[in-house]
């Protein structure tokens, strides 16, 4: 396979754009002026309208550290997903787990996408809470705007904005003019973009908007244990919106009302949650341990009857996988199993990639008179992920993983908002939010497997380490050990509520800034664990489909395929709980100075929280999960925004200093109950500090010429 950074480099592209909807027609007249003034504001940069502060206001008068990119702006660099933003947002950066992204904004990084934590970076379209990452993955389409707000966003938009947020909004109807628009791309890969949208006003004050996207692209990553088999991570999904707008000529434009739906589907190999892409692990050569060795770690002694290879998090960077073929890899010790290059794997079981979802919401604005807004905008959201693939990275067919995330959450949001020029501006709102998040990860071992038939075969015989004590020796068959688990199936519940204000006040050319919001999280997590440990060779086995118990202390049975007695069957799985309720404040002060029209000083203090929650499994000895609380950021910063030589050119720089308080970090500790194995728990009490610098440069120094730095 050529390498997909060499093709494309020499890559050739067709994109074509066409109407798809007559063009209403404009007088000569007015046709020349919106012509000069498109013409006279080619020239320099654009001021594009952002809402980071819940109102509709210039970018370069917001003290706020944003990077927004308009429609224009996204077309042209082809930003069709949030993955494309890191390179055109400076301190965002978007990795992925398989078909989950992983946000980071200022060194705030999404570090778990399971289902009993939020996320540390806030996802909202069109104001609606977005609170699992894999909905990040979904397709760019006729969107007004993308904002990326970096910094605690506690105080308007709260809900786990701890270390910023990506907002979209998409284009709304407008009942003035029928238009459309159809991209293609065509690209190697056999890729196929298609995009298109189109605005219809069906009377005065009402009028519609739909567009709809759909992407095929072969996969990067080939399999040598599957030859003429699909690629992994490919694309193939499906995307559709629709919006009615209403505003009654009666009402003067004092009633707004926005409705959308959405509906996204992905059908696609993905790029596989589990060793897809793995490029290596780090070694530390003095965790190396020969077999029937022992180790210190944590608070325990652990014997290695295999011996251990190192791994470890520092260390030296090797490429190899993390299970071992018995074969002498660095310095006398079985490293593991050598991987095969760049965009190769040996997986031997396909990948697959299934989401999901539908998005329906509701934004009414209606003025109370020329000061006072009242706002509403209703949010419901059904989201419904399962990934997985070949769960051991070799050619033997040892293993397969599924990863499954749903999530139906509804939200409703009130505000009352001043409108006008005075020099008091104000936002009031209250916010809830109600969320259901199912999770689980099945992993499934296949039971035809031995060690002595994968050498017969040529294939990589497995060496287990200290996860596996219990299995026999190198050379013996497995099946009598292997089984099926979730690890584990739970089921958490979020319900929010929150009261918020925020107000600004003008001295001259001097604002100060104020805000406050107070939140309280309802948690609750029921989370299925196994119970019981049938051993004697004997296994459970469970199914996706398993109706499973989540009654606290309630009993999950294992399926008819299991080989336990009937008693260990109906008590395999026990679901365990924990309920508490988070209460916090997050709040804002800032001052702004506008040195010109051009240029405008600011300075801030801003404070964020993420959500506490709980650990997935008890302690030793409790039958309750162990919690974890809110962990905080405190944010300075001080900025200038500016536009020079005519608006020719934008310089935005931010200099900012992060201190953060009762992180939430993962730590572990023997367990006492089983030989050889460990606990692994959320915990707070971790502090850190981050300075960084931001500098955003735009230059428009000739008509339809662009440069961003």
């Amino acid at each position: 396979m050529t390498d997909p950074n060499r093709l494309a480099a020499r890559r050739v592209a067709l994109f074509v754009t066409a109407a798809v909807a007559a063009m209403a027609v404009s007088c000569p007249a007015v046709a020349q002026d919106v012509t000069a003034a498109a013409a006279e504001a080619d020239i320099g940069v654009d001021d594009i309208v952002v809402t980071a502060q819940r109102r509709e206001e210039s970018l370069q008068k917001v003290p706020l550290s944003i990077v927004a990119v308009g429609r224009e702006a996204l077309d042209n660099q082809n930003v069709t997903q949030a993955s494309r933003l890191e390179q055109i947002a400076p301190g965002l950066s978007i990795g992925r787990s398989g078909a989950d992204p992983r946000p980071a904004i200022r060194g705030v990084i999404t570090e778990s996408i399971q289902g009993n934590q939020d996320p540390r970076i806030g996802f909202y379209v069109d104001e609606i809470y977005q609170s699992r990452t894999s909905q990040l993955s979904m397709p760019f389409i006729d969107l007004e705007r993308v904002e990326v707000q970096k910094g605690p966003q506690g105080t308007l938009y709260g809900r786990n904005s701890f270390g910023g947020n990506i907002a979209l909004a998409t284009a709304k109807p407008n009942d003035q003019r029928v238009e459309g628009g159809v991209d293609l791309l065509v690209g190697n890969y056999k890729r196929v973009l298609g995009q298109a949208f189109v605005n219809v006003p069906i009377a005065e004050g009402f009028s519609m908007r739909v567009a709809g996207a759909f992407e095929r692209r072969d996969g990067f990553i080939r399999s040598l244990a599957r030859p003429g088999d699909a690629d992994q991570d490919d694309t193939n999904y499906q995307y559709f919106r629709g919006a009615l707008r209403w505003t009654p000529p009666s009402m003067d434009g004092r009633l707004d009302v926005i409705v959308r739906a959405s509906f996204w589907n992905d059908d696609s190999k993905g790029a596989n949650t589990f060793n897809a892409k793995a490029i290596g692990q780090f070694i530390d050569t003095r965790l190396i341990t020969a077999p029937g060795g022992t180790l210190n770690v944590g608070n325990g002694t652990f014997t290695f009857p295999q011996g251990y290879n190192g791994r470890s998090f520092t260390g030296q960077f090797v490429p190899y996988s993390a299970f071992r073929d018995g074969v002498v890899d660095i310095n006398g010790t079985d490293i593991g199993i050598l991987i095969p290059g760049n965009y190769l794997s040996n997986n031997d079981e396909p990948s697959f990639q299934r989401i999901k979802s539908q998005q329906y919401s509701a934004t009414i604005n209606f003025d109370v008179s020329d000061s006072i807004r009242l706002r509403s905008i209703t949010g419901l959201v059904d989201f419904d992920a399962v990934r997985g693939g070949d769960n051991d990275g070799t050619r033997s067919s040892f293993g397969v993983g599924y990863f499954l995330t749903k999530s139906k959450s509804f939200s409703q949001e009130l505000q009352l908002q001043s409108t006008g020029d005075g020099p008091l501006s104000y936002t009031f709102g209250g916010y809830y939010f109600h969320d259901r998040v199912p999770d689980a990860f099945l992993g499934a071992r296949t039971r035809n497997f031995s060690t002595a038939s994968a050498r017969a075969a040529g294939l990589p015989a497995l060496v287990f380490g200290s996860g596996f004590t219990t299995l026999p020796s190198i050379g013996s068959d497995i099946n009598p050990n292997a089984s099926d688990n979730f690890n584990p199936l739970s089921n958490q519940k979020t319900v929010s509520f929150a009261a918020y204000g925020q107000a600004s006040y003008k001295f001259g050319d001097l604002t100060l800034t104020g805000g406050l919001r107070y939140t309280i999280d309802k948690k609750d997590l029921r989370s299925a664990r196994q119970n019981a440990f049938p051993g004697g060779g004997t296994f459970f086995q469970f199914a996706p489909s398993t109706d499973f118990n989540l009654t606290c202390g309630g009993f999950t049975k294992a399926g008819p395929l299991s080989t336990a007695t009937q008693a260990q069957i109906d008590v395999a799985l026990i679901t365990r709980c924990g309920q508490k309720t988070f209460k916090y404040f997050t709040y804002r002060a800032a001052a702004d100075y506008q040195l010109n029209e051009d240029v405008l000083l600011y300075a801030s203090y801003s404070t964020g929280k993420h959500a506490g929650g709980f650990s997935a499994a008890p302690l030793p000895g409790q039958t309750e999960l162990p919690a974890f609380n809110t962990e905080g950021v405190e944010a300075f910063e001080i900025g200038l925004k500016g536009k020079f030589l005519d608006s020719k050119l934008l310089v935005n720089v931010a200099a900012f200093y992060n201190m953060y308080s009762a992180l939430q970090i993962q730590t572990s500790f023997a367990n006492p109950l089983v030989a050889n194995s460990l606990i692994a728990v959320a915990a707070n009490g971790a502090t850190n500090k981050s300075p960084g610098v931001d500098l955003e440069v735009v230059a428009k120094p000739l008509r339809g010429l662009t440069i961003n730095f």
